[in-house]
């Protein structure tokens, strides 16, 4: 089962967040759509796509996204590689790429249904991870009144 990826933390830090500040009555798919437009702790999404996708921009090419929110995240990395470019003449493309996709971005790029299926998995993974421990805890416990008898 393993960790939970950093993505998959931070969006269920985003969805929790989320359910303390909405009002009740509430649906699945508001808080979903609310969730994925939270602040992320960075893009997450490859470095070597954004790259792919920022080259073909510099050269005028067509670029056919997966999705429209990969489309928006990819204009948003755009803009700010322009910025960077401007502030640091000289460094590589690929690094200043991979300096914005580290920096916070303004939302998760994702559909509401994919966030929902992610947070399911992260959810699971999150109780199985904490059963683990529980379960390493009480073994332990056993252990040390085996080793006193």
């Amino acid at each position: 089962m393993g960790t939970i990826s950093e993505r998959d933390r931070d969006l269920l830090r985003a969805y929790k967040e989320v359910l303390q500040e909405v009002e009740y009555p509430f649906s699945l798919n508001s808080v979903m759509e609310l969730t994925v437009r939270k602040p992320a702790k960075r893009f997450y999404s490859s470095t070597r796509y954004a790259y792919i996708c920022i080259k073909a921009m510099k050269e005028n090419r067509p670029i056919r996204y997966q999705q429209e929110e990969k489309e928006r995240m990819i204009r948003e990395v755009w803009r700010r590689v322009q910025i960077e470019e401007k502030h640091n003449p000289g460094v590589k493309l690929d690094q200043i790429i991979e300096l914005v996709m580290d920096r916070p971005a303004p939302e998760f790029y994702l559909k509401p249904s994919s966030a929902e299926v992610i947070l399911c998995k992260a959810k699971r993974k999150e109780r199985f991870i904490e059963e683990q421990k529980i379960l390493s805890r009480y073994e332990r416990i056993q252990r040390r009144k085996a080793r006193k008898l």
